[in-house]
Formats: structure tokens, C-alpha cells, sequence
């Protein structure tokens, strides 16, 4: 089930909106800029109970004046996350590697200092061997150190780690072995490669996780595996004419419409986010610059 963000069900009509407003709702306009790059030209309000209430802009159609409640953690981490992607295009970090890169101290020789990089993890977190101990559950521990210290001090002290313990978590499970891509025509990056499997990014993992948008990992030590089989055994979602979802490994999609594998990616990553990040997301490419639109 998808993330959701908005503590509202549905979003909130134009008279609601207003309502609320004269309600007592606070004016927040350095929030409002902050959210500039969105081109959505949000307006935000400060509400009772510590949330947040989101109005798009007039001159967006289907959205004007409509508007979302976000509650004060996810919407300071939102506007922290629009901060990061903002300031990762402004320099032409554009996707995981790059984000990787930016931070990492060993580049493309981290793969020979795995086990140096994961006895420097355990020892930082004063975790003996039996807590990291390559299991899915074990990635719970690592999770919470990670929220502890915060995304920013953890991709400045601990992105090579992450990236070290997290694909040997996964190097076990596809029966791998590290390799090094040296074809990138920006930064040779690290990379597993498994007889039965196609190629598998940790770096993408431990991105996704510190992007801030969320807390890290929120989901269960089960929904993760099961995340990770689907994409580990080469099993994707898709849904029928139906609209029903249904699992398919990525050989038998050739028997399918092509129009019925495009129309179910499309609605599977819909599903991961909510409408304004949807929105945003279409407008921007995801990593493109937000100044450019």
C-alpha cells in the first residue's frame, strides 16, 4: 500500500479551503517560497494541532485553489527534500550515482573495502556481529541509526558503509558478486551482478532511503523482502484490462500487451506517491532542475 502523506482522504475543494483560512489559519510565505521550485506556486498556512495546509496555485489546472493537510513532520521533511533536489541539479547531480559520488570517499574502490567499511559500520553503531548479522531484519538496525543521526550526517559519514552492508545483504541473497561499471560516462560505480538475476544497484537502495522524504524505511522487515524479491527474482506487477493487479516475471511480459505493461507502470509508480508529488514529479523529471520549467 502507498505512503500516504495527507492526513486529509480527499483533497480539499476551493470553499473548504477558504473556510479553513478564515478560521485562523497562519500565513507561512517563507514556506511558500521554499516550495517555489515546484512551479505549483503553493501558498502555505499553519493550523492548529501542527500541520500544514497546502493550496496550489490558480493557474494550475485541476488544482487551483484546492489544497492538502500535511502533518509538520512530513511536510518539513517534503520541504527539505524540495531543498535537496533543488541544490542536487543547481550542481548536475542527476540520479543515484551522482548523489553517491558526491559524497562518497571511495568511489569505484569500494568494493575492496567491504569488510573494512562494514566492521567501521558496527563499530560506529556499537552493534556487535549477532545485530548485523546480513539478514533483512538486520537492515532495521541500521535503519534506526541512520534516523537517529539524521540523512544529512549519515550521507556525509556513512554513504559507503550503507552501500557496503546493504549490498552484502543483497550480494547473499542473489548468490552475487560486486563488479565495478566502468562504462558510465560520468563515474565508475559499483554494482552486483548474479547468474540468476539482472544487475542490482545498492547504491539506488541506500539513495532512495536518504533522500529525507520519508523517515528511513518505514515499511517492516517483510514488506521489504517482499519488495525486494519482486525485484530480485525478476517479478513485476502489472494490471489486467481489469484493473486488477497481477504478478508476472519479466520473460512472460512478452505475452502481454504492450499497452497493458505501459499502462500498469504507469499506475504501480502513481501508486507509490501522493498526487502533488506525482504532479511534481511529472513536472520535473524527478532530478531535473526545478528552475527550469
Amino acid at each position: 500500500m502507498a505512503h500516504k502523506r495527507t492526513l486529509n482522504e480527499r483533497r480539499l475543494t476551493k470553499r473548504q479551503v477558504q473556510e479553513l483560512i478564515s478560521s485562523g489559519a497562519r500565513p507561512r510565505p517563507d514556506l511558500s517560497v521554499a516550495l517555489e521550485p515546484t512551479s505549483l506556486q503553493p501558498r502555505v498556512y499553519e493550523l492548529e494541532g501542527d500541520r500544514y495546509l497546502l493550496v496550489f496555485g490558480e493557474q494550475i489546472p485541476g488544482l487551483g485553489g484546492k489544497s492538502d493537510i500535511y502533518a509538520a513532520d512530513a511536510f518539513r521533511r517534503f520541504v527539505d527534500w524540495i531543498a535537496k533536489v533543488d541544490e542536487d541539479a543547481k550542481h548536475g547531480r542527476h540520479g543515484s550515482v551522482a548523489d553517491w559520488a558526491h559524497y562518497s570517499a571511495l568511489k569505484h574502490r569500494l568494493i575492496a573495502n567491504i569488510d573494512t567499511l562494514i566492521a567501521q559500520l558496527g563499530s560506529t553503531m556499537s552493534q556487535t556481529t549477532d545485530k548485523l548479522d546480513f539478514s533483512y531484519q538486520s537492515l532495521d538496525v541500521v535503519s534506526a541509526y541512520v534516523e537517529g543521526i539524521g540523512v544529512a550526517r549519515a550521507q556525509q559519514e556513512i554513504y559507503d558503509h550503507l552501500v557496503a552492508y546493504v549490498g552484502e545483504v543483497l550480494r547473499l541473497r542473489i548468490r552475487g558478486h560486486w563488479q565495478v561499471n566502468n562504462n558510465s560516462p560520468w563515474q565508475p560505480y559499483p554494482y552486483l551482478v548474479g547468474a540468476m538475476h539482472d544487475p542490482v544497484m545498492p547504491i539506488n537502495v541506500v539513495c532512495q532511503e536518504l533522500s529525507g522524504l520519508d523517515p528511513v524505511r518505514p515499511e517492516g522487515p517483510p514488506q521489504y523482502g517482499v519488495k525486494f524479491e519482486r525485484r530480485l527474482t525478476g517479478i513485476m506487477q502489472y494490471r489486467d484490462r481489469a484493473g486488477f493487479p497481477q504478478e508476472v516475471s519479466w520473460k512472460e511480459t512478452a505475452s502481454l500487451r504492450r499497452t497493458d505493461v505501459a499502462r500498469s507502470a504507469f499506475a504501480i509508480q502513481r501508486s507509490r506517491f501522493t498526487d502533488f508529488e506525482c504532479q511534481l514529479r511529472s513536472r520535473t523529471n524527478f532530478c531535473a532542475t526545478f528552475k527550469k520549467l
